[in-house]
């Protein structure tokens, strides 16, 4: 059984090669790991053709998903979409919901989210876009441990392969500090879902004149920040950025950082992936916001 390209080129989108398929009434349906994904084009007004792919997360009924945008005339990706996802049970109307996540956008028409559900099940999935235009895809998915397919069979002991689009930056924070304070530092794990080892090459944000990575390391005997040129990401495999470790330092602020504010990171790696996102401003625990600081050196860990 062929899938129907959306595009009219007879050609599958990279999200669908090697991959497993049926199509029920012009839906394509990935048979993936574990839980059972649909690929279709379902904006009503045919605006973009949406293509998603999730995995599991290490945690009960948590999942890590990515979403491609593509733009159904030219097939081009549709980049700078801001959207947020939900979830809910269409049996159990109002018992169980998810509150919709903000959307990361990792290029290249790319997306990510993470998403904890409360049950295994079928859930409705509703994508609310607010650029490049209002919109809303909703789309049913059957999660669970054992896959169940829209024909009513069971596919078992398929393991699903990690999507192969690269690095993807989760948990990211900044750390809020005092008035008068010239430098911050962000936070944050990277994942490497590629069967190649990715180099974090540089970083640029809008609240600093200068961001790179850094690192501590002993200096006669004494705990120094370091410029680093690159951060390796292992295939298959995550790097933290943790405090007393490797972080990204944020360096010449030009405004304050106070909690509950966001900040934009951009992100960009050797295999030519750029990750951009909002990211939080947190206090860290300990930390005072009216203590002295060295205006000179960056001394925040």
């Amino acid at each position: 059984m062929r899938w129907q390209d959306p595009w009219g080129r007879g050609v599958v989108p990279n999200v669908l090669r090697g991959r497993q398929m049926a199509v029920v009434r012009n839906v394509s349906v990935l048979l993936l790991g574990v839980f059972l994904m649909p690929v279709t084009t379902i904006a009503a007004a045919g605006k973009k053709v949406v293509a998603m792919e999730c995995s599991a997360a290490g945690e009960k009924y948590a999942y890590e998903c990515v979403v491609e945008l593509r733009d159904p005339g030219t097939g081009g990706a549709i980049v700078g979409a801001q959207f947020m996802v939900g979830a809910q049970m269409p049996s159990m109307a109002g018992a169980h919901r998810v509150e919709p996540v903000v959307v990361q956008e990792h290029g290249q028409g790319w997306y990510g989210f993470r998403m904890a559900l409360k049950k295994y099940g079928e859930w409705a999935i509703t994508m609310d876009f607010s650029k490049p235009e209002r919109d809303r895809v909703v789309k049913t998915m059957m999660f669970g441990e054992v896959q169940v397919s829209p024909l009513g069979g069971h596919v078992q002991g398929h393991k699903h392969k990690k999507h192969s689009m690269g690095v993807m930056v989760h948990d990211a924070y900044v750390r809020a500090t005092p008035p008068g304070q010239p430098n911050a530092a962000a936070y944050l794990v990277l994942r490497n879902n590629a069967k190649r080892d990715i180099r974090l090459v540089s970083v640029k944000s809008d609240v600093a004149e200068v961001a790179e990575p850094h690192s501590h390391a002993m200096d006669a005997g004494m705990m120094k920040m370091r410029r680093v040129e690159h951060i390796d990401v292992p295939a298959g495999g995550e790097t933290v950025l943790q405090p007393g470790g490797l972080h990204i330092m944020l360096m010449g602020l030009v405004k304050q950082l106070k909690p509950g504010e966001y900040v934009s990171l951009e992100f960009h790696f050797d295999n030519g992936q750029k990750q951009s996102m909002r990211v939080p401003v947190k206090m860290i625990a300990g930390m005072s916001m009216t203590s002295g600081h060295d205006k000179k050196k960056h001394k925040q860990d």
